[in-house]
């Protein structure tokens, strides 16, 4: 018989595969079908990897359109909120935060404990991703959502392979799951939920080793799949909380079906112990975010509605409001989807599709059948190509717990909904829909395996043809019933940008989220905002009322009682240090722009202090929550920093010695049985221990007060020059108290009467009170802040040494004093900021002006408050610049008391980009 040249993918796949003997087998030019048959017969192991390579090629499909270029993530449903979290992480691993489960830059600023809820594997993957392949946020993004998609096909494939004994099923299986409702199709490309496609993903890996772990016959093999499914459960519980209580359930029923055929006690020992060490594993992130759940609002998820898992049941009669709206293209009405073309959508509840409700029955008549067959052998061993699994009735438990999952999806279990602790968290009933469509993949698919062996008895010649045939037209139905009705979100040119200016269109436009990327159910419970209108919920709007974000000084300070002069300040993330005088004879409060929530300390010179938290507001009814210090009379550093609670602490504590003993003990047992030395045991067994002493001291530290709690030097000039000096990766600092520098002379002063300061001078350094007298703000309407007093034509200068790559900027409170607000005269006065670079000889350049702005109290009621005034300084980043503030007069002179509130030059290190005070919001905020 002739040969014939085989396709190229399987030459490669063959020689890339085969062993040193098979590549010495004689070359006669082309491969024929006989040589690959027998190469593949002789190393099963090659058999599975075409067969996985096949699953992956036909299942590419699947997520392909997820890489176009025009795919417009914005509009799938949480794929914004994680970027934007992704984009914060980044942020904090390049300036030393490694795990942060305060991100200080969300909700305006004020910081959320995102990460102390959230599980962290999905964040860290794409940030890896990221580095080792160079992606923007956006394409990091994207390439996990591939990574999840080829880890679930990769999954099913090998465990329905491990139970059928067929790579045929295998491939069938993958491409029942990733082309059906859920996992894919609605998980990824309709939600862009990635972290949860990622543990449905881990949840047939799961299976797997669990499978393996009981069908372990040597030392070597228990040792190894104990260890196996132990790092299998981590991952899953660090990779979405919701479905990891889905796997606890699933692994539950599947330990339990294990254990009743194989009928051996052992192996549920190294089950309960893989367990029990992924649960001390992943203790430093599951305890945390458990206990403190009572501390946070919790309930937000259940109070906007479409959270609640009551308005997301299937009713079979077709009458709830989702499934009667004209946008649901599902069948309305019975209990599956009978569309030739499955619309994957989320308008409704979806429902399980024709195709999958065919795998099932099919799946229960083979099980039903096994059933039988069993019951004939009376306890005999099935023939090993038999058809049926490695282990009898390998279908049932996966009919068990989809059937399961498939009733928790209609009204008639509300029941169960109302009375299982815990399950309301799930949210949607139809996440149920995940561990479903694997059962059916892996049990429909498994299905068949009986049918084809008939074939392949029955018809001698033709019957591998005909079992093949039969898995094609299964999967043929699959596609067909799958593909035709999705819906991807495309746009010509998306706009692909997750940076500074994503984060504050975010919370600008999202008037529940404000920036939590959430219901706001991560926020401490001390913060309260009343809703006068349901479904008009109120937060930025109150907190910019009442304290607006740029009176706060360098973004983190604001004086809320007192006589307070700023020296200085540093500033890093979840760590800042104040240097400052409180000149009155009571203790001064000063309010800090992070939410007080548990992990947080203060210090006063090294001592610690009590946190207070900001005073509720009954004019708004509100209770902002950000963390409030009191400092006595003098001169003080003031330092708060983020870190572990007791409870923190003790969990992280629990998996370091959990890893460090698993460690530990694995490499001891695999060195004694090997014959190693002693000291290569040793060495091998102190690396868990000495990675875990690492996370564990970054942790700790921040919890020592003589290192939190640092004091930043004052800013100081050299030689004429105001600079912070050498400043950290992601430090700010305070460049200059203007009004200090003049206050202590270090500044020039040009005036009519002359360079001096003092109260009957042009200018002076005092304290000035000024109230709005809005009365909805409350006590915040009376603000008391350090005043530069500058009447015009006056003006003074400085310069300051402009750190490079940094963010400067100028930032001051503009005031005339409340008492010239009623004069009989005046016209107001301007304000001019301007920067001069200087050369090497210290002459200034040619001025330009980045600040001007113009007061008339008399005669502006809007004008009679503390108005914020700021100017970017980046321009000039690396460069020595004089910076002078000058008032001018308009038509007349009469009353023009006007000063500068707080005027400072500071470096900014945050991740937010907001509009300049005054200036109005830009269409980058607007914009989607």
């Amino acid at each position: 018989m002739a040969r014939r040249s085989e396709p190229l993918l399987v030459r490669m796949v063959v020689s890339a595969t085969a062993s040193p003997v098979t590549r010495r087998l004689p070359n006669t030019g082309a491969w024929g079908v006989q040589d690959v048959r027998a190469l593949f017969a002789a190393r099963p192991g090659l058999t599975w990897v075409a067969g996985l390579v096949v699953a992956l090629l036909l299942t590419a499909p699947s997520w392909w359109p997820w890489l176009d270029a025009r795919q417009y993530l914005w509009g799938v449903d949480d794929a914004k909120n994680h970027m934007i979290r992704i984009y914060h992480l980044h942020w904090l691993i390049e300036r030393g935060v490694w795990y942060p489960r305060w991100l200080p830059d969300m909700f305006m600023g004020y910081g959320y404990p995102v990460l102390n809820f959230y599980a962290p594997i999905f964040y860290y993957l794409t940030w890896g991703l990221g580095q080792v392949l160079h992606l923007s946020v956006w394409d990091s993004f994207r390439a996990t959502g591939v990574v999840a998609a080829v880890v679930s096909a990769a999954g099913v494939y090998a465990l329905t392979v491990a139970l059928w004994r067929r790579t045929a099923l295998g491939v069938l299986a993958a491409v029942v799951l990733l082309y059906g409702p859920y996992v894919v199709q609605i998980n990824i490309f309709k939600r862009g939920d990635l972290p949860e496609a990622l543990a449905l993903a881990l949840i047939p890996w799961l299976l797997l080793v669990l499978l393996r772990l009981w069908q372990a016959r040597t030392w070597e093999q228990r040792v190894g799949w104990t260890a196996g499914s132990a790092l299998m459960g981590s991952a899953v519980v660090l990779s979405h909380n919701l479905t990891a209580l889905i796997a606890a359930a699933v692994a539950t029923v599947w330990v339990l079906y294990l254990l009743v055929v194989v009928r051996d006690w052992r192996p549920l020992t190294l089950t309960l112990l893989a367990g029990l060490v992924a649960l001390g594993l992943t203790t430093f992130f599951w305890l945390p975010a458990v206990a403190d759940g009572r501390l946070v609002q919790l309930e937000e998820l259940w109070r906007s509605g479409g959270l609640d898992y009551r308005g997301w049941f299937i009713e079979p009669n077709g009458v709830a409001p989702r499934q009667q709206s004209e946008y649901n293209r599902q069948t309305r009405v019975g209990l599956i989807d009978l569309n030739l073309h499955y619309p994957h959508q989320l308008v409704a509840p979806p429902k399980i599709s024709w195709s999958q409700a065919g795998l099932g029955l099919l799946a229960l008549g083979a099980t039903a059948a096994g059933a039988v067959n069993l019951v004939r052998r009376r306890g005999r061993p099935a023939d090993a190509d038999s058809g049926e699994s490695v282990v009898p009735l390998a279908g049932l438990p996966f009919l068990a717990i989809g059937l399961g999952c498939w009733y928790l999806t209609f009204a008639q279990s509300a029941w169960i909904w109302d009375d299982v602790p815990g399950l309301p968290l799930l949210q949607f009933p139809w996440r149920l829909l995940g561990p479903l469509g694997i059962c059916v993949a892996v049990a429909g698919s498994g299905a068949l395996a009986a049918p084809m062996r008939w074939l392949e008895r029955r018809l001698p010649e033709r019957g591998q043809l005909a079992a093949a045939g039969l898995v094609v037209a299964v999967g043929a139905v699959t596609l067909f019933n799958h593909l035709g009705d999705r819906e991807f979100v495309f746009k010509p040119e998306p706009d692909r940008n997750v940076d500074g200016k994503t984060v504050f269109a975010d919370e600008y436009k999202d008037l529940m989220g404000v920036g939590t990327t959430s219901n706001r159910e991560f926020l401490p419970r001390e913060v309260f905002i009343a809703t006068y209108t349901l479904g008009n919920p109120r937060g930025r709007n109150v907190y910019e009322k009442l304290y607006p974000e740029p009176e706060w000084i360098g973004g983190l300070f604001y004086p809320l009682s007192g006589d307070v002069r700023v020296l200085g300040w540093k500033a890093a993330p979840l760590r800042i240090g104040l240097r400052l005088v409180n000149d009155s004879p009571t203790a001064a409060r000063i309010g800090i722009r992070q939410l007080r929530f548990p992990g947080w300390r203060a210090w006063v010179d090294g001592a610690p202090v009590p946190i207070d938290v900001a005073p509720y507001v009954e004019e708004q009814q509100a209770s902002l929550g950000f963390m409030v210090v009191d400092v006595p009379p003098g001169e003080h550093t003031v330092s708060v920093a983020f870190g572990p609670t007791t409870l923190r602490l003790v969990a992280l504590i629990v998996t370091v010695a959990t890893l460090s003993a698993g460690g530990g003990a694995l490499s001891v047992m695999v060195g004694r049985r090997r014959g190693w030395s002693p000291g290569r045991i040793t060495l091998i067994a102190a690396v868990p221990l000495v990675l875990g002493l690492g996370a564990l001291w970054r942790t700790v530290w921040p919890t020592v007060g003589v290192l939190a709690a640092a004091p930043p030097a004052a800013a100081k000039p050299t030689s004429n020059v105001w600079s912070a000096g050498p400043l950290g990766p992601g430090e700010g600092a305070l460049l200059v108290n203007v009004a200090e520098a003049v206050a202590t002379g270090r500044a020039w002063i040009t005036s009519p009467s002359g360079g001096s300061i003092g109260p009957t001078r042009h200018v002076d350094v005092r304290q000035l009170t000024v109230d709005d007298g809005d009365t909805d703000r409350g006590p915040a309407a009376a603000s008391r802040r350090q005043w530069l007093y500058v009447h015009p034509p006056s003006s003074v200068s400085l310069d300051v040494a402009l750190p490079a790559g940094r963010t400067a900027w100028f930032q001051s409170s503009l005031s005339l004093d409340p008492a010239m607000w009623g004069a009989d005269v005046g016209d107001g006065v301007r304000y001019l900021v301007t920067v001069a670079p200087l050369d090497r000889q210290g002459n200034p350049g040619g001025p330009e002006t980045v600040l001007d702005a113009t007061l008339n109290p008399r005669a502006q009621k809007d004008n009679r408050r503390w108005v914020p005034v700021e100017a970017d300084l980046s321009r000039w980043a690396g460069r020595t610049v004089r910076l002078t503030l000058s008032t001018e007069n308009l038509a007349e002179l009469n009353f023009d008391w006007s000063g500068w509130g707080q005027p400072t030059v500071s470096v900014r290190e945050t991740d937010r980009v907001r509009p300049l005070a005054g200036q109005p919001v830009p269409d980058w905020a607007k914009g989607g």
